[in-house]
Order: C-alpha cells, then sequence, then structure tokens
C-alpha cells in the first residue's frame, strides 16, 4: 500500500480508507528478458616503424602517454595494454593483447556498454593507430532476448516502425533452437554499356583533314572531302561508317545528339573499350572527347572459401550447382550468388556444424501503380519478364488500380511453376516473392510510355 496523506480540513474529520478496493492493476509481460551481451572492439593491423607519441581516450578517460617502440610492434602492444588497463576502472574497458601483428589490440566491455575510443598526437591520428593497433570511432554492444522455453518468441514493428533501429530482425523464434537470419541483401544492377562520346564542332574540316579514332588498338581515319562535303557531319557520318564495317569489333558506332557528335557503344554490357582520338590540322575543327556512361558490371557477391565458420568448421564457397534454378539471361543473376546456393554450401557441411541452413526468397514490393500510360486505344498485353519468363498481362488504359493489380497477380501465379515467383497485391502495388532463387524483373523499355509502374513494381 503506498503511502496515503489525509488532509482533515477545517473540520476536523478524517476519511476510512478501504484497503480492499484495487488499486493497482497489472497486464502480462511479454515473457522475454534482454541480456546486454560483452562488447568486443577489435584491432586493427599494425604497421609503421618510426616511433610515434600520443595518448588513447577511452569512454572520455585519457591514458597515461604511449611511446611505440622502433622495430617492437609486441612491446608495442604491451605498452598500450598497459596504459589502457590503468583506467579500466573509470572506463569498464578492458584492453587485450591478440598476439597478433594483423589484429592489433582488441578492446572489451564486460557489461555491454558502448566503447568510445579517440588519440590525442602530435602526427597523423589515423597513422597513431595504425602504429598501436587500435581504432578511433564508437561501438555498441549487441543485445540476446530469452524466454522460456514454454514463452513465444516473436519479433515484429508496426508498420510504420524500423525494427533494424533496435539492432533486430523480425522472425519467430518460438522453436528451442538457435536461429540465425541474414541481414537483407542489397539490390544487384544489372551490367551496364560503356558509351563514348566525340564530337566535332567549331570551325569546317578543311580537304585533305584527317581524322582517326581507335578503339581497341584498332585505328579508324577518315579524310575530309569536298564529295561528302567539307562539315563536321560528314567527318561524323564518314567515322560512323568506317568503325560499324569492322565486324569483329565488339562496339557500334551511331549519331549522337547533335550533327558532329558521334556515340560508340559496347555491344555487350559489362566488357569495357579502350578509345583514342587524333586529327591532324590543329588550326580547323575542334574535337571534344567525353565519357557518356562508364561501364560498370553486377557487383553480385557469391560466398567465399574463406567467408563463413560456423562452429569451427570453414563453409566451401558456394557454386552454381547448388542452384539450378536461377536464370543468368539477367546479368546481375549468378547462381553462386543466390540465397539456395549459398544454403547449399553451408548445408554441405550440416553432419559436422549440426547448422541447417533455409533459403529464404528475394522479394520486391511494388507502391506505385500508373494506368494512364502507355496510350492504347485497344487493349493490349504487355510484358513482364520473371527470371526469363515472359508474363502477359492486358493493359486497359485507365482501368482502375486495382483492376489492374490483380491482371498482374494472375498473370504471374499462373506460370509460378516455371520461374519460381509468387505474386501479391499489396494494395498500393504487387509484392514479388522468389521461392529461394535469384529474383530478376525487367519490361521492354523501348514500348513508348512503357514503366514498372504500369506492373504496380518501383524497380
Amino acid at each position: 500500500m503506498p503511502d496515503t496523506a489525509i488532509q482533515t480540513g477545517v473540520t476536523g474529520l478524517t476519511s476510512v480508507i478501504e484497503t480492499t478496493a484495487e488499486y493497482l492493476t497489472s497486464t502480462t509481460g511479454t515473457g522475454v528478458f534482454a541480456k546486454v551481451n560483452e562488447n568486443i572492439m577489435s584491432g586493427r593491423a599494425m604497421s609503421g616503424l618510426s616511433v610515434v607519441k600520443g595518448r588513447v581516450f577511452i569512454n572520455g578517460y585519457a591514458s597515461a602517454d604511449i611511446a611505440t617502440v622502433l622495430n617492437n610492434l609486441p612491446e608495442t602492444r604491451a605498452n598500450v595494454v598497459r596504459a589502457i588497463n590503468l583506467i579500466s576502472n573509470q572506463t569498464g574497458v578492458k584492453a587485450i593483447d591478440t598476439g597478433s601483428d594483423a589484429k592489433g589490440i582488441t578492446l572489451t566491455a564486460a557489461d555491454g556498454r558502448n566503447i568510445e575510443v579517440s588519440f590525442e598526437t602530435n602526427g597523423n591520428k589515423d597513422d597513431f593507430g595504425s602504429r598501436i593497433g587500435l581504432r578511433q570511432g564508437v561501438q555498441s554492444s549487441t543485445i540476446s532476448l530469452e524466454s522460456k522455453i514454454s514463452a513465444p518468441l516473436v519479433l515484429s514493428s508496426d508498420s510504420t516502425g524500423d525494427i533494424t533501429r533496435a539492432g533486430l530482425i523480425k522472425g519467430n523464434f518460438s522453436k528451442n533452437e538457435a536461429v540465425a537470419n541474414t541481414a537483407t541483401r542489397t539490390v544487384v544492377s544489372p551490367n551496364v554499356a560503356q558509351v563514348e562520346s566525340v564530337t566535332y564542332s567549331g570551325l569546317a574540316p578543311g580537304a585533305g583533314d584527317t581524322f582517326s579514332l581507335t578503339v581497341n588498338g584498332t585505328t579508324f581515319s577518315y579524310l575530309a572531302n569536298t564529295s561528302d562535303g567539307l562539315t563536321t557531319q560528314a567527318v561524323r557520318n564518314g567515322l560512323v561508317a568506317l568503325v560499324n564495317a569492322n565486324t569483329t569489333l565488339p562496339v557500334t558506332a551511331t549519331a549522337g545528339r547533335n550533327k558532329g557528335e558521334i556515340l560508340l557503344t559496347a555491344d555487350t554490357a559489362g566488357n569495357s573499350f579502350t578509345l583514342s582520338n587524333a586529327k591532324s590540322n590543329v588550326s580547323t575543327t575542334t574535337v571534344t572527347a567525353t565519357t557518356v556512361q562508364a561501364n560498370a558490371k553486377a557487383d553480385f557477391k557469391p560466398l567465399g572459401v574463406d567467408d563463413l565458420v560456423i562452429n569451427g568448421v570453414k563453409i566451401p564457397a558456394s557454386v552454381a550447382a547448388g542452384d539450378r534454378d536461377s536464370n543468368e539471361i539477367a546479368t546481375s543473376s549468378d547462381p553462386a550468388s543466390s540465397a539456395k546456393a549459398i544454403a547449399a554450401a553451408i548445408n554441405s557441411q550440416t553432419p559436422i556444424t549440426g547448422v541447417l541452413a533455409k533459403a529464404n526468397g528475394a522479394e520486391i514490393n511494388g507502391t506505385t501503380t500508373v494506368t494512364s500510360l502507355p496510350a492504347l486505344s485497344v487493349p493490349t498485353d504487355e510484358s513482364l519478364f520473371i527470371n526469363g519468363v515472359e508474363v502477359k498481362v492486358q493493359f486497359v488504359q485507365n482501368e482502375s488500380a486495382t483492376a489492374r493489380l490483380n491482371k498482374v497477380v494472375t498473370a504471374v501465379n499462373a506460370n509460378s511453376g516455371e520461374h519460381g515467383v509468387t505474386a501479391l497485391n499489396n494494395g498500393n502495388g504487387i509484392s514479388l516473392k522468389s521461392d529461394g532463387r535469384n529474383l530478376s524483373v525487367w519490361f521492354d523499355s523501348n514500348v513508348k510510355g512503357l514503366s514498372a509502374a504500369n506492373f504496380g513494381l518501383d524497380q
């Protein structure tokens, strides 16, 4: 019963407290206990031979002056560990010598508090850090959630929330077994074809002026003449014809965005080419070369042979044989990098590790649906390609978003057995989820007015 103060007032009368009335209610808790794990901040590789001096600040407390030992990295680590551990009572952080020049010094906070490290030195701070084997910055600890065996452990967030702010992931962890989910993998963009521009402008060329392009070591030269006309456009047209006449060159030349511009585009996206240009007369036509689009290759990430160790067992690299379903039509789709292939690599060691991996499907969630475009006079089938499989959807211009989305869902799901993807109308757009294989989606951008939003997709 909490303390209760009674004001008697002018009458001197007091009230009688009904001690049997309910004054406190309780509600069932989550049954889940959060435990802060030990915070472990790894060090960095040590380098440098000269002597440097400075101080280390741990959680706001300064160490004694530290001087590195010339040509003796182990002795330097010992000095740093000693200086940091002398202030452990204030910082709550302990320094540990890893015994390795490549790993430097590890900092630990047993109670899980943040570890904040900064340096004070007359020299370069990054150089000082590499000499003593420490990193600057702030590192937070992790937490573990525990429940009684009979109690559920289900993590989620509100529709407007973000569970990752708590360092957690959504999932049902009620079963009495350890479960770990991978972080969300970033979307892989496809290969991009290199495009180079060479523009001939300014003064007209003179008869006999020579203009040349050298592509992958092959030189093409055009001689300005009165028959073709002494114009920059004639120079451009002549070089376009010369380049395209060479059928072994993996580059296509086209007329550019103005009368004197030539565009050279790689025939295969992701394969680069070299380009240089020259002219014989520096007094006439100006030549300007620019890169319109740099070559880019898809940044997919298969599991490497040294990337993952489970329960002390090194997991082999993921290979394409682990996923015979992912398409290779899209340049961004690498079967060896799929969830299926990585899970297969992990499961190849299950008898030893006791750990089983399950491939979760890749997901795309559309948020916008547009039916006003493309312009159509009659109902028309438009194609969406999913993992290389053509899915035709009948478009009616300005039909309701609901009608369009339902058509897309029906068309996609009718071919799920072939492309391994299921579709759902999420109310705003289309949600697509694969069966663990890669998920590649595209449409024909040459169709005027056609966009991803016409199918209820954002990308």
